[in-house]
């Protein structure tokens, strides 16, 4: 999973986040345009994290971005999510920019089980921490589509029809015709 750090030595821009709403000044637009379209067609939550640098204390906001029609909106998460973020992008109290450098898009790691759009394992659990329960609420489809892609991913009914008969081999058409 991708995320965008911005980071900041410069108090107003920190406090221009401090509460969820649409995003402004141009370069920061554009930065967050260009993150958005890179990863919004496989990433179900993009994430903005605004890293402020005081002397040797750095703070952190974190929030989620959604396009509205030609404009960006950061919408701040919940505390818990916000440390969980930080600590497994191993940014916590660290400043990780380059002089000049701004923006940074950071990785989350597969090998810290995050899943995202693709859960690829019917033993791993629903990974729908990066959700708040009022997105879920809001919108059921998100939970739905989770499940639905455990329950039809074509490895799992594979593996789940060949426990009963595992020397049983198929060709792929085959495979596919039996699933759907």
């Amino acid at each position: 999973m991708m995320i965008l750090v911005h980071y900041t030595t410069q108090e107003f821009v920190f406090n221009t986040f401090k509460a969820s709403g649409e995003i402004t000044y141009q370069d920061r637009i554009e930065e967050v345009k260009n993150y958005y379209e890179r990863y919004h067609r496989t990433q179900e939550n993009l994430f903005l994290i605004i890293s402020f640098t005081n002397n040797s204390k750095v703070d952190y906001r974190v929030g989620k971005i959604t396009a509205i029609n030609d404009s960006f909106i950061f919408n701040k998460v919940a505390k818990e999510l916000s440390n969980i973020l930080i600590e497994e992008l191993g940014i916590r109290n660290s400043n990780t920019y380059d002089l000049g450098v701004f923006y940074k898009v950071l990785r989350i790691e597969n090998k810290l089980e995050f899943r995202n759009k693709n859960l690829d394992r019917y033993s791993s659990k629903i990974r729908l921490k990066y959700f708040t329960w009022k997105e879920l609420i809001s919108n059921n489809e998100i939970l739905f589509k989770k499940i639905s892609d455990i329950i039809f991913n074509k490895d799992n009914v594979i593996k789940l029809a060949s426990t009963y008969n595992p020397d049983l081999t198929y060709s792929q058409a085959l495979i596919t015709k039996k699933i759907f």
